[in-house]
């Protein structure tokens, strides 16, 4: 009961900022939106990430983490950057 207390204050001030008509169910819908972007996002970043695993002959963990090969750890980074504007612009 608490909990539903502080999402109505919470509504009021966000209603009282931006000026527009929210409620409990626009809320929900927007955060259950939110999450399954964010599961779709994680289950794409975990299957690139498992493919170039397997389209490289080496081990990307074990030549980032073992041997420092710095030039690997920025593809992957521009990877995951890469991956993480495409799901950023999905939800916007």
């Amino acid at each position: 009961m608490v909990v539903v207390e502080v999402v109505a204050v919470d509504l009021a001030r966000v209603n009282k900022i931006l000026g527009e008509d929210m409620n409990e169910s626009t809320l929900i819908g927007q955060v259950s939106g939110t999450l399954l972007y964010a599961f779709i996002g994680t289950v794409v970043f975990l299957i690139v990430i498992f493919l170039i695993e397997s389209i490289t002959k080496f081990s990307i963990q074990k030549q980032v983490v073992e041997d420092g090969n710095i030039a690997v750890a920025i593809v992957l980074a521009s990877i995951i950057a890469s991956l993480g504007m495409i799901v950023s612009s999905a939800i916007g």
